[in-house]
């Protein structure tokens, strides 16, 4: 599964600022979401009590697979992404 490295990031530090440490990452195939023209995605969920309790952190910022028309046009190294795509400029994570 090829994924925009960016939208992982952001998904991580969504998760972090919301005060976890840790959490399970699943991959979901397309063929397992409702609706047939979804594509595959990660599926995330905060590890708490001691990893007792899961909790689901899949609203907000999705990572999904990226089209193979995208990646044949952009993926290369030092080439600029799609212009669909939200660039990270800096990070920053307070403490």
């Amino acid at each position: 599964m090829n994924i925009f490295i960016d939208d992982l990031i952001r998904k991580l530090i969504e998760i972090r600022k919301d005060g976890y440490y840790y959490c399970d990452i699943d991959f979901l195939p397309s063929d397992e979401l409702d609706g047939e023209d979804e594509p595959a995605c990660l599926s995330f969920a905060a590890t708490d009590d001691g990893d007792i309790c899961g909790v689901d952190c899949n609203d907000g910022i999705e990572v999904t697979e990226i089209p193979d028309e995208e990646l044949e046009k952009y993926g290369y190294k030092n080439h600029a992404p799609s212009p669909i795509r939200k660039v990270i400029k800096d990070i920053k994570l307070d403490d």
